[in-house]
């Protein structure tokens, strides 16, 4: 599936999928609730709008108001690429919510961040370049990723291809 075939649901969950590591570790889904969305999630499966929103409610806080600022149906591919791509990280730098409880380094990688694939370091994992360093990233979500490509990347996920 190419990436402008993507419907909202879809785009979403890759953005938002790496947090559920942190919201299972908090409790407030249970270990079938993250493999479920783990599953959706690598195989491009479309989850509800209204499961979407009761996993990740503050998410859809922060999408509705940046959607409103900007004149965005809060529920189309466009605002959600916006929400994460450009105004994500502000509600980070303002510690919105549970992010006040976060570290630096924490807070480091819940931004999303434009990189670059460096190189393949074995299926499914490759190293990306993030402004002046590299990190390794999941490319599960990105599978035909190769070097020379960039992504986007949030946690230790490559999202999607910028």
């Amino acid at each position: 599936m190419e990436p402008g075939d993507l419907a909202p649901e879809q785009v979403f969950l890759r953005y938002a999928f790496p947090c559920a590591h942190l919201i299972l570790e908090d409790k407030r889904i249970s270990q079938k609730q993250f493999e479920y969305l783990r599953r959706a999630a690598l195989k491009g499966e479309r989850i509800p709008k209204l499961k979407l929103e009761k996993i990740f409610p503050a998410a859809f806080r922060r999408l509705k108001e940046t959607s409103a600022m900007s004149g965005l149906d809060y529920w189309s591919v466009e605002a959600v690429r916006n929400y994460f791509r450009n105004h994500h990280e502000d509600y980070i730098k303002a510690n919105d919510g549970s992010y006040k409880m976060f570290g630096p380094t924490l807070k480091g990688l819940c931004k999303v961040r434009k990189a670059r694939i460096e190189r393949i370091i074995r299926k499914g994992i490759g190293e990306a370049k993030v402004g002046n360093s590299t990190r390794p990233v999941f490319l599960n979500l990105v599978p035909d990723a190769k070097p020379g490509d960039e992504v986007y990347i949030h946690y230790a996920y490559a999202v999607e291809k910028a």
